[in-house]
């Protein structure tokens, strides 16, 4: 594939995610390459109860996720880390929104 047309399909999946979150009501935007801090290290800056969430998006042809969703089971999501690494957490991102819009949780 093409770096130019890699790049498109970078574009268009950071367009698309952001349209999806902000249609949740997301205070969600595209971040700034010549800012400095968060925005420089991501592709969009979610705003979320007084924090700053940098998100880079990714087009990748082959991830781990096979071997992830075997071992997740029947739960709604896997967690799990290295050796006396930062905590990593598996799901989907649709539960992600829910969990992040429902009081309850």
């Amino acid at each position: 594939m093409s770096v130019k047309k890699f790049s498109r399909k970078r574009r268009d999946g950071i367009r698309e995610l952001l349209k999806f979150l902000k249609a949740d009501n997301f205070n969600i935007e595209e971040a700034d390459p010549d800012s400095s801090g968060k925005s420089k290290r991501a592709d969009l800056i979610l705003n979320f109860k007084g924090r700053k969430y940098p998100i880079t998006v990714k087009r990748k042809a082959s991830i781990p996720s096979a071997t992830l969703e075997r071992e997740k089971d029947d739960g709604d999501m896997l967690i799990f880390r290295k050796n006396r690494k930062n905590w990593k957490v598996y799901m989907d991102l649709n539960l992600l929104i829910l969990l992040l819009l429902n009081n309850r949780s």
